[in-house]
């Protein structure tokens, strides 16, 4: 009767340490998807903080992403020093013992750039990647400016006929250009679908025990470019139809024929430009790659760290 007791008790107990594993598990697994969520969250809110810079803003973070890299740079600088004092100082022995020395210089210069891409370099990547999903405060201004004038119906009216044609092709091909350096595509002739989130190259790096911090923010950047192909298509298009009716010989054949339509087809042309660009600025708060690729790039390269970082280990 004890032992059965006993038993009933374990078999309880068991299934109670069970049940709050369980819990557990379900908590972090929740507290995981809010940090993730939260992160996410906090890319979007730098993404509209970026719409809403001034170009000294913007240049006043570019020359502090600058320094941090600097200061990134001149540490490996003197991590390499360091090793190569300790080189002479500590000569190898035989050819065996130098090539051991070199393999484990180049582990601990490696494990080095890691931890130094991941406090100095990294974050610059994800701002720049950022910032590159949307116009700079100076194109915004242009792109600005060209609706400015062209929805206008006093800037039409002072207009020569004979001059109209160049004006607004030139307004069109600076319209055409800020959005092809936007987008970094042709936008006459957009990819089909973005490449999918590869770590091929890193891994292949961290296994031969080298880093190359630029590399590391290519992944980030193409991620960044990905999500640019995915929202950019119908902005490609619009520009590329705005371009079309604004062609010198488009706007001389219709200034000929009906001053009017050509007026009214280049301004519902613009404004399908204009309503595009917002849509393409939601859509790209929606996409997630440049954090997915933060993520994957951060997950290789702690793990590179704790496998081979002895202090790592023993911490």
């Amino acid at each position: 009767m004890q032992q059965r007791t006993q038993q009933t008790h374990q078999r309880s107990e068991s299934m109670r340490l069970q049940q709050f594993s369980q819990a557990q598990s379900l908590n972090n697994y929740v507290q995981q998807l809010r940090r993730n969520a939260n992160q996410q969250e906090i890319l979007v809110h730098r993404r509209v903080m970026y719409r809403q810079w001034s170009q000294e803003e913007l240049v006043k973070d570019q020359a502090s992403r600058q320094q941090e890299e600097q200061k990134g740079n001149a540490q490996i600088a003197a991590f390499i020093e360091q090793q190569q004092r300790k080189r002479l100082e500590q000569p190898a022995q035989d050819a065996q013992q130098a090539s051991e020395q070199q393999q484990e210089e180049a582990k601990q210069l490696s494990l080095f750039k890691v931890k130094i891409y991941q406090e100095l370099f990294l974050p610059g990547q994800i701002d720049a990647a950022l910032q590159s999903q949307t116009l700079s405060p100076k194109s915004r201004e242009q792109v600005q400016s060209i609706s400015k004038d062209l929805l206008d119906n006093t800037w039409w009216s002072k207009q020569d006929a004979g001059q109209l044609p160049g004006l607004l092709a030139t307004h069109s091909n600076t319209l055409a250009t800020l959005t092809g350096e936007l987008l970094e595509f042709d936008i006459a002739s957009p990819p089909a679908a973005p490449s999918p989130l590869s770590l091929s190259s890193l891994n292949e790096m961290l296994a031969k025990n080298s880093f190359d911090q630029l590399a590391a923010g290519k992944i980030i950047q193409s991620a960044a470019q990905a999500d640019k192909i995915t929202a950019g298509q119908r902005l490609a298009k619009a520009v590329m139809d705005f371009k079309r009716v604004t062609s010198n010989d488009a706007a001389n054949q219709a200034l000929h024929s009906d001053p009017k339509k050509l007026r009214s087809s280049v301004k519902e042309s613009l404004r399908i430009v204009n309503a595009e660009m917002v849509r393409y600025d939601a859509l790209i708060n929606n996409l997630e790659r440049v954090y997915e690729a933060k993520k994957a790039v951060l997950h290789a390269t702690t793990n590179y760290v704790k496998m081979n970082d002895k202090s790592s280990q023993e911490g």
